[in-house]
């Protein structure tokens, strides 16, 4: 850390994301010790992997939004990479954080198209993802390949969802997505494929039964069976 703060000022933005993200980190492992995480968006808690993910993507955006310019937008983002990798490597995840610059790159107009992978025993976690340093972050992209990555559309009710192929749920009780607390946002587009096998044995759900709970989102394309 004292050699951190030799930086010069061109990798202050990379000092103050990193330095942020321990600290979150560190707060994070601590309330773990006193008390079981209790983080809750639709009746499942959310495991440490997807706190641990959360944080690496809304970093990766600060990086951009700190930068003064497209060099340092470069650097900073190579910087970031090395670090969150060691991070995940101590922690035993795969993490795969791919990104690409638009060119040319303005430095008053920085777009970066973020592909990010984190790989656990338990836990598989993508995202596609646009930032820029406007601070305006586009609606997270996903592509719905497997009925794991249809269950995971309830940790992010804001993205945006493509399904790929048709889906056959291997599930005895699926929980709805979407809560009248937590409502799905976003916008899932079937593609023309179906999704078959939904079943629903939990008569608690009231009105909320469905592929999806509560909506207040677009919904299109998609067949059930």
């Amino acid at each position: 850390m004292h050699n951190l703060l030799k930086l010069k000022s061109k990798q202050k933005a990379q000092f103050f994301v990193l330095s942020g993200f321990i600290i979150v980190t560190i707060f994070f492992a601590v309330s773990q010790l006193i008390q079981t995480a209790t983080l809750d968006t639709s009746s499942t808690i959310i495991p440490n992997e997807i706190f641990i993910f959360n944080n690496i993507k809304e970093n990766s955006l600060e990086v951009i939004k700190l930068s003064e310019n497209c060099y340092e937008v470069e650097k900073n983002l190579k910087e970031y990479e090395i670090f969150i990798k060691e991070f995940t490597i101590k922690r035993n995840l795969l993490l795969k954080f791919d990104y690409i610059i638009d060119y040319p790159c303005k430095d008053y107009e920085r777009k970066i198209n973020f592909n990010l992978n984190l790989l656990s025993t338990t836990t598989n976690i993508k995202s596609d993802y646009i930032g820029n340093n406007l601070g305006l972050v586009l609606p997270t992209k996903y592509f719905i390949r497997t009925p794991e990555d249809l269950d995971n559309i309830r940790n992010d009710l804001n993205g945006n969802y493509t399904l790929l192929n048709d889906l056959y749920l291997n599930y005895d009780n699926w929980e709805p997505i979407g809560t009248e607390e937590n409502k799905f946002k976003g916008t899932f587009d079937g593609n023309g494929y179906k999704i078959i096998n939904v079943t629903i044995n939990n008569i608690n759900i009231g009105s909320s039964i469905g592929l999806f709970g509560w909506n207040d989102g677009i919904i299109k394309n998609i067949g059930l069976e």
